[in-house]
Formats: structure tokens, sequence, C-alpha cells
């Protein structure tokens, strides 16, 4: 006689920009493997307010466990929120993500989480649901934690998937229209593929210091892609004009990722690290169609790029930013303020180099972050030393998302006026126009490098530029390159 087995909600909060949001690409692929596992599985995507919907799903059909993937970011909140009020409902409730795998004993700790599911799931989430099905405690499943009576337990290693044609992403389990749309300043549609898993590379920041497995750089062979993109493509509402590449570093193996981009011949988008940039680089990227690269740089501080182990110099990054200049593609730098030790000539020297930079190449703009410490990464134990103290629960994660800047004598106040500037100045390519006249720049660009707001002249000139744009018809960030 078949058993009838209760179905599996998987869950995700996510922040939507401008009505889109990006796919859910872990709890897809972990759906997916449950599902041939032979589960039924339920996904919910989540925006802020739609939590009923989960609920009234939970009353309708009671679920095995509820699966929550976790970030550190603003969705934690609401991750935390959703968890407890499940608990409430009498629900087993399951955590994964890079958050819950950072932290595992603090999140059982708090007793509304009953299991963490550490690194890639794939493999381990259909053995834990077997465990939960049949009131078995998991302790031979690497990498998942549990409560055993009074003692929090969390076995060693984790089950990472190595060949990876062997799991695909659950596209039925998601409404794809919704997450299809143009991309920034032009008139195609893109898609997103998860095309890589992790790096192999040592940034001391990065998240993908927590295990070894972490930096073995995987991605999937050339038959997989072609029926994925086959799939797509039948099922999309039009074809896929840009292919995006997530993943946090689409070159970790830069041969076998040349290999796979030339072979989809069609304009595509991806990460890349930027001491890869040289003539022959530009040369396969401009022949393969690339319209977007992103680089985490992070600092115009060679003594900061030091510490954030870069492997990289600030001329080095200059001579590359010139060199993707005859790209004609957009260029995304990542910098990072308020890394430890950083100082406010190292933040100056960032500045300065932001601004040549803009200068040699049209098509840049810069992504602004605060520094973030992750536990286990070679910096957290450093910027404890330095006078910052670390969440001690989950709430203080959630309310605490950026604070380093204060170890600095900073207020979040004066970081959102560093912020607001530093956006009005770099955030947009100059190709794109300039919203501002000369002298308007010129304001701006010595209250950024003095770090100096005591008049909130940023706040009047982002108000206009906000109406420039609207008279224009143009959204906040957009721009056009021709």
């Amino acid at each position: 006689m078949a058993v009838n087995k209760p179905p599996i909600y998987l869950v995700a909060n996510e922040v939507w920009e401008r009505g889109h949001c990006y796919l859910p690409f872990g709890i897809m692929f972990v759906g997916r493997a449950l599902k041939d596992a032979g589960w039924k599985v339920r996904l919910f995507h989540l925006h802020s307010g739609e939590e009923e919907i989960l609920y009234d799903a939970v009353k309708c059909e009671p679920p095995l466990f509820v699966g929550v993937s976790t970030i550190i970011g603003p969705t934690l909140s609401r991750d935390i929120a959703v968890s407890r009020k499940l608990k409430q409902m009498g629900q087993t409730v399951v955590w994964g993500g890079v958050f819950a795998s950072m932290v595992p004993e603090m999140v059982l700790k708090e007793g509304f989480v009953d299991f963490v599911v550490k690194g890639e799931a794939e493999k381990s989430a259909p053995r834990l649901a077997e465990a939960i099905f049949s009131n078995t405690p998991p302790r031979d499943i690497p990498g998942v934690g549990f409560r055993e009576g009074e003692e929090l337990r969390i076995n060693p290693g984790c089950d990472w998937p190595k060949d990876l044609d062997r799991f695909q992403p659950g596209w039925e389990l998601v409404d794809l229209k919704k997450y299809f749309r143009r991309f920034p300043g032009r008139n195609d549609y893109f898609w997103q593929i998860f095309f890589s898993r992790g790096c192999p590379h040592s940034c001391s920041f990065c998240y993908n210091r927590l295990d070894e497995e972490r930096k073995l750089w995987r991605t999937n062979s050339l038959p997989y892609w072609q029926e994925q993109l086959s799939y797509l493509e039948k099922n999309l509402p039009q074809k896929i004009d840009v292919l995006v590449l997530a993943g946090d570093n689409a070159f970790g193996e830069p041969a076998r990722a040349w290999e796979m981009i030339e072979s989809f011949q069609r304009p595509w988008s991806g990460q890349a690290r930027i001491e890869l940039v040289n003539d022959e680089f530009v040369r396969r990227a401009r022949d393969s169609r690339a319209v977007y690269l992103g680089f985490g740089l992070e600092s115009g501080s060679d003594r900061m790029l030091k510490i954030y182990n870069k492997g990289i110099t600030s001329a080095q990054a200059m001579a590359a930013v010139e060199k993707l200049a005859a790209l004609k593609a957009v260029v995304d730098l990542g910098i990072i303020f308020f890394g430890p030790d950083e100082t406010t000539d190292d933040r100056r020297l960032t500045v300065e180099f932001m601004e040549k930079a803009r200068g040699l190449n049209p098509f840049l703009f810069f992504a602004i972050n605060c520094f973030w410490a992750f536990p286990q990464t070679p910096l957290w134990e450093k910027v404890i030393a330095q006078g910052w103290r670390p969440p001690k629960n989950l709430d203080e994660w959630a309310a605490r998302f950026i604070d380093f800047m204060e170890v600095y004598g900073w207020t979040r106040k004066k970081w959102a006026r560093t912020y607001s500037v530093a956006r009005i100045l770099y955030a947009y390519p100059r190709a794109g126009g300039e919203p501002f006249p000369a002298w308007a720049r010129k304001i701006l660009y010595r209250r950024l490098h003095n770090f100096q707001f005591d008049w909130p002249i940023e706040e009047v000139l982002r108000f206009a530029y906000r109406n420039y744009m609207r008279l224009r018809g143009k959204e906040l960030g957009d721009f056009a390159i021709e």
C-alpha cells in the first residue's frame, strides 16, 4: 500500500526592485531534488505582506516541514517573523542558506527552528525529509543540525553535490513570467541561469571561506545547458536576448568558462576577477557579445586590497578599467567602505580611484557597499578585536545588518549621506548622460572626498535629479548606452 506523504513547503523572502525580483535558485534546486525523491513540493517566494498566503496553505494542507532559505540582509527579520509564526502554528521549521550555515548553533538556540541544513542541500534535504517523516534523528546526515534532548548537535561536514549535471532547478515551482524582464538600459529581455558554484580565490571577507568545498569552482556540461535553455525557450513568453550568468564568479576556471560562454552564442552578463582583464579577455568578451560585466574591486587603496587579500594593486585595476572601455559594455565595480583598519586616507584613495576611473571609462559605474563581517572568515576576529560587538542572537543580526562604521565613530546618518553622494556621483555610467552641471559635481566630489556633510546639499540635488528623471520618463538609476 502506498504511503500518503504530506507536502513540503519551501520559503524565500525576497526584496523586490521596481516590481521585479531575482529567482530563488537555492530553494529551486532543493525543491527539485525533493520532488525527484518523491515528495510533493510547493515553493513560496514572498514579497513583504504576502505571508498570509503561506499561513493559509499551512492551515489547508499541513506540510511535513517548512524550509526557509536565509541570507544576511534585510530579509532576515522576515525570515525570523515567519518562522516564529510557523512554530506557533505547530509546524516543523528547517533553516538553510548562507546565514544558517554560518551560525547553526545560534539558530537552533532560538527554539523556533527545529533543523538546520548547512551548505548545498540537494543531497541532504531528501535524506532529512525521510528522517523527519520516520521520526528518526538525522545523526548520520552530514551538515544537519538539530536538538537531541537538551543537546545541540551539528553533524560534521556537508554533502556537497559534485556532479552538478544530476541536479536542476525546479523551474516548474515558480511562475517564470514574474522573473522575465528587460535588461537595464536596453530593450532586450534577460534571464538568469545559475552558471557556477564556488570560488577558488581567498578574499578575506568572503563567505566562501566558510568551507573548503566552497572554494571548489563547479559548472555544468554543455549538453546540460543546452537542455536547460531549450526548456526555457519553450516556456518563457519570448526568446532570451541576454543570458545572465548567476554565481559568485563565472570565471573560476577561465578556459572552461569561455568554452561555455562562446557556445551560448548570445549576449551575456557575468561576474569575473579584474586581474583577468587583458587584451585577450576584452577581445573574447567583445566577440561573444558581453553587455555587462561585474568585478569586485573593493577599494582604491593598495593597503586595503592587501587586507582583503585581493591579489591586485590599484594600478592594475585602473589599467583594466581603461582596457574595458574599448569593450563598450557596462562595467560594474564593487566598492566596500569601512573595512578593518581602513583610514580616512584609504577612503579618500578609493574616492580618487572612482573619479579617475569614471573619466577613463564612460560605461563604468560603481556599486557602493559598507563592510560586513561574516563569522568564520579571517576578518571576523579582527573586527571584534577593534571593538565591534557581534550580534548575540538572531534579532540582533536582523537589526544590526550594517553597523560596523560605528567602530570609526560614524553615525548611520553620516553613512547615509556618504552613500547618497557616492551613488549620485558614481552609481550610473557617464555614457548615459550627466544629470548635473560640472559645478554641482565638483561640490559633491569635494564633500565626498573630505567626508564632510555639514549641509544637506546632496539631498536637495538628489531630489532635483529624481524629478529630472521623472520628467524624462525614466526610473531613477536607469541608463541608456547607445
